[in-house]
């Protein structure tokens, strides 16, 4: 099927919804964003694709960081630390799961005529009553997706797309295989499932408006998950706004810092600039020794195993030194307890130093 250049994409439309239709035409302009929240992901999905087509899956990881993703989605080169941290995650989920079957397709395009996405994997298979299923498969690294967005924007496109572009299948079953959490989540939508019509009405209604625009800034709470917030002149005169809304202004500003931020923290890698930086920071957690101290404060030996189960953290010994010691008068006992059982892990912390 030739998937023409006019055909709009999901991810215009989710675009749209997460941040707001300005975005989309900043996005088309090339409007530089900084994407390197997303190089685990992408990393993660570069080596499974190669994996899944036999190819050196560890060579196509490693080109993101030198020459950057080529092709219709070229993408400039990615940290080789985010790279990295994406390979495990999809090398963990290799080895813990079966690969597509045999004949399987990897990253392909599938379409409705009007609305064009591109497929992880995806496969056929019979259901349990000899029903033909087009499979689809979304690899995602992202901790929110989970049951809760299995029929989420993008999987309904997929779903229109993949019943229009293959006719025999009597239905499509999305699915998420979430690479954090390890799981899958899916859901089947059969050819004469009622809520098909609507989805296909609103979706090329939506996708019309947004091809075809207009596209109005709407700064608000979609600047807090939009890239291009720094770059929108009217993100930037809502954040510096006296008037109007202020949940706007405070969101417009929070989405331009946070991208900003990102930047930041690069540039103050090696040593503080105009007093902004990493500084040292102590983390309080609990010893190793903490449960068995704690079970034998309380009387109770036997609870150690318990308590160590627990997974206790600096704050939960507080408040069992509290119980145990109470008041003005087990101050000093309380605080003997306390030292015991807490131990101090150094790190770091970034932002404006003081003092």
């Amino acid at each position: 099927m030739n998937l023409g250049v006019n055909l709009v994409r999901p991810t215009n439309l989710a675009l749209a919804a997460d941040a707001c239709p300005h975005a989309v035409s900043l996005s088309e302009q090339g409007t530089p964003r900084d994407r390197r929240i997303f190089a685990a992901g992408q990393a993660a999905h570069t080596y499974l694709e190669a994996l899944y087509s036999g190819e050196d899956p560890n060579a196509a990881a490693a080109e993101l960081g030198t020459t950057g993703r080529t092709g219709p989605d070229a993408e400039p080169a990615l940290p080789l630390d985010a790279i990295a941290e994406g390979v495990e995650l999809a090398r963990r989920w290799a080895d813990r799961n079966d690969p597509p079957p045999a004949g399987a397709l990897v990253e392909f395009a599938i379409s409705d005529g009007t609305l064009t996405t591109r497929v992880d994997v995806g496969w056929m298979e019979a259901d349990g009553d000899g029903r033909t299923i087009l499979v689809i498969r979304d690899y995602k690294t992202s901790w929110r997706d989970d049951e809760s967005r299995v029929l989420r924007l993008q999987a309904r496109v997929q779903v229109l797309a993949g019943l229009a572009t293959y006719p025999a299948a009597d239905g499509v079953r999305t699915e998420i295989a979430n690479l954090r959490i390890g799981a899958v989540f899916a859901a089947t939508i059969y050819r004469d499932d009622p809520r098909l019509e609507g989805w296909r009405e609103f979706l090329h209604a939506a996708a019309a408006r947004i091809a075809h625009g207009p596209r109005t800034p709407n700064p608000g709470i979609g600047c807090l998950s939009c890239a291009y917030a720094p770059a929108c002149d009217a993100a930037q005169v809502a954040a510096v706004g006296t008037g109007g809304d202020a949940i706007a202004r405070w969101a417009a500003a929070k989405g331009i810092a946070d991208v900003a931020e990102v930047a930041a923290r690069e540039a103050t890698a090696d040593g503080p600039i105009d007093g902004v930086g990493y500084h040292p920071h102590e983390t309080r957690q609990a010893s190793p020794d903490a449960p068995a101290i704690l079970a034998d404060a309380l009387g109770w030996p036997e609870a150690a195993p318990l308590l160590e189960r627990l997974a206790l953290g600096a704050s939960n010994i507080d408040a069992a030194a509290k119980t145990v010691h109470a008041g003005k008068a087990g101050k000093e006992a309380r605080e003997e307890l306390i030292a015991r059982c807490v131990s101090y892990k150094a790190g770091k912390r970034w932002g404006l130093l003081r003092g």
